[in-house]
């Protein structure tokens, strides 16, 4: 551990120098518990008027806190690890890292471990927000709480994007919008792509509606609809576009989600540290490097 020191401890040190961080914090928290005031205020509203103590719809407006929170985690994510490796060569810093004891493996382990920590930080701070609409029950903290860990393998794998996308190029600004671009085809594809070949596929069922396990957006949307007692709402939601996977992947979506993604993160960090190890490159260079 003693290795992985130095590039956490200046990352950390830069992070909490500057006012980046705080100000993420407080917008992210601030949109949330906007949504939870507003959506409580109307809710215990409509009970006094009605003299009738429903409290399905606070857990309406749980669901979206929670579908709130994790969009923008997905969007903050690539801030930290599209700059990591490209934003190094910007300024000329690159060099002098492959010149000192730590292994590429070093690297991007480290920068990893920084980021993990901050978006870590932004999702731990969003927990009250999180359990606002839930003043009237229906979801247990515990149950909260194990939603909120579920962010972290989804965070994990916008991050493992991002450090790829950036240790494949010199320009900070390509390496953000490529990432940007990478998390929503992430998300946009694998719905499209069975949606759109379902018409050449056999009545047996489009074999590529299982690409849905790559979607991050589908494990927390599957996790959250449990907890406000909607277990058939990922069903629908496919019957809608006309994708009905089978009902044991539809049960265990989660830990197929997670499992898939994780090994999906771990190969595209395996790709980083192959970009950044000299005289190898799993994909061309982009951008213009530094003279």
């Amino acid at each position: 551990m003693t290795r992985l020191n130095p590039i956490i401890k200046r990352d950390l040190e830069v992070r909490s120098r500057g006012f980046t961080l705080p100000i993420i914090m407080t917008a992210v928290n601030a949109v949330l518990f906007l949504i939870g005031f507003l959506g409580s205020f109307g809710v215990v509203s409509q009970m006094r008027l009605s003299w009738i103590a429903d409290p399905h719809p606070m857990l309406g407006i749980y669901m979206t806190v929670i579908l709130t929170e994790f969009v923008l985690i997905l969007l903050i994510s690539p801030i930290y690890t599209a700059s990591s490796i490209s934003g190094e060569r910007e300024t000329g810093t690159f060099d002098l890292l492959l010149t000192t004891r730590l292994t590429p493996v070093n690297i991007i382990s480290e920068k990893m471990i920084s980021a993990c920590v901050s978006v870590g930080v932004i999702i731990v701070s969003c927990l009250p927000a999180m359990l606002l609409p839930l003043i009237y029950g229906g979801v247990s903290v515990q149950s909260a709480i194990g939603l909120m860990l579920l962010f972290i393998p989804e965070a994990f794998l916008v991050l493992s994007i991002g450090m790829f996308v950036s240790s494949a190029g010199h320009s900070v600004v390509r390496s953000t919008v490529l990432c940007y671009a990478a998390v929503v085809g992430l998300i946009t594809v694998p719905v499209l792509l069975p949606v759109l070949t379902k018409p050449f596929m056999l009545e047996q069922g489009n074999r590529l509606s299982y690409l849905l396990a790559a979607d991050p957006l589908l494990p927390v949307f599957a996790a959250v609809t449990r907890q406000v007692g909607r277990p058939g709402a990922v069903r629908q939601v496919l019957a809608m576009t006309g994708l009905v996977p089978d009902g044991a992947f539809t049960e265990h979506i989660i830990l197929i989600s997670v499992m898939v993604q994780l090994a999906l993160s771990f190969a595209l960090l395996l790709l980083a540290v192959i970009n950044i190890t000299p005289g190898k490159r799993s994909w061309k260079k982009y951008g213009r490097p530094q003279e």
